[in-house]
């Protein structure tokens, strides 16, 4: 599992193409969790997800995890993580969203 969010930049990839493979890798994983109830199967798939995230969403993926972990697993938040406020997240989301759609080949549901 990688670390929190405050690792030093060696410790996360780059943004060639195989480091956007390897987020979109840990994209699928964190969608491959859903209906899971194993809170650390969800911790682990949005920490790596934050560690592989290429600069160009980093941001936006830390603050997106980091809301849901504050939100929705607690006792795996530390004092570095804040719940992003409706206004940030939203554009936030839509931003990931995007990057994913462009750079990810994703399986349909």
């Amino acid at each position: 599992t990688a670390g929190a969010c405050g690792g030093d930049s060696d410790e996360r990839a780059g943004d060639g193409p195989e480091d956007v493979a390897a987020f979109c890798a840990a994209v699928e994983a964190l969608d491959g969790t859903d209906g899971t109830t194993q809170d650390d199967i969800v911790i682990a798939a949005l920490e790596d997800m934050k560690r592989t995230a290429p600069g160009e969403v980093r941001d936006d993926v830390v603050l997106l995890a980091d809301t849901l972990i504050v939100n929705d697993y607690p006792q795996a938040a530390d004092d570095s993580m804040e719940a992003a406020s409706p206004d940030a997240g939203r554009p936030a989301s839509e931003r990931l969203a995007a990057f994913v759609d462009a750079n990810c080949d994703l399986p349909e549901d």
